[in-house]
């Protein structure tokens, strides 16, 4: 209802939670104080231990919920991937998605922004104004984000155009991860990039993956 007007357009309601965490600890404040008095003392013992329950799994008392693992894989942290020029651009396989909480943007801001990606999401204005995290991806995207979510690889277009896309972004690598499809993510890149990957620290990589075939490494 709000978002045609200023500020509230580019609003992420995930970030404007706290204040509504604040007034609710407020409200139970003002609640707790008026019927602090009225209440038994095992009444009260009670309304204590369930206004701290969510509390344990962050004290390690009990298990909480499993959240989803961000770990910077050890490849990004090889010597060879190190000897690459700072702001070197590499593509990696997961990329960033909203399921996987912007993992590849993780891993960058984990190696202080060393390498840059072409993918990722952030807000700007849709076509009706309002703004969006929808992005309007490239031929290159679509491939590499059907390769982390598992849908079908799309036939359209050729190999020679998406490495033709590739050597327009000058990227220096293409790496994947070790994941349940990573047989079959290397084997489609196999046939597009025409030349197999070195191996390093269980991730497949390709390096100047826009030049001409080159002998297997």
């Amino acid at each position: 209802m709000l978002n045609h007007l200023p500020l509230y357009a580019k609003a992420v309601p995930s970030r404007v939670l706290v204040f509504v965490f604040i007034g609710v600890a407020c409200l139970l404040a003002a609640g707790w104080d008026r019927l602090y008095d009225r209440l038994s003392p095992g009444g009260s013992a009670l309304v204590v231990v369930l206004l701290f329950a969510p509390l344990l799994p962050s004290l390690g008392i009990v298990q909480g919920i499993a959240g989803f693992p961000m770990i910077r894989p050890s490849v990004l942290c090889s010597r060879q991937l190190r000897e690459l020029p700072p702001r070197s651009v590499i593509l990696t396989v997961p990329i960033t998605t909203r399921d996987n909480h912007g993992l590849s943007m993780y891993w960058q801001a984990e190696s202080d922004f060393r390498f840059v990606q072409p993918f990722g999401y952030l807000l700007h204005p849709g076509p009706g104004g309002v703004s969006t995290d929808l992005k309007y991806p490239s031929a290159l995207e679509i491939l590499f984000r059907s390769l982390t979510v598992g849908t079908a690889v799309p036939s359209h277009p050729s190999a020679a155009a998406l490495r033709s896309e590739i050597r327009a972004w000058r990227v220096a690598a293409v790496v994947v991860m070790p994941t349940p499809g990573f047989s079959h993510e290397v084997r489609v890149l196999d046939g597009i990039l025409q030349r197999q990957p070195q191996m390093i620290d269980g991730a497949a990589v390709w390096f100047q993956p826009g030049s001409a075939s080159l002998p297997s490494q």
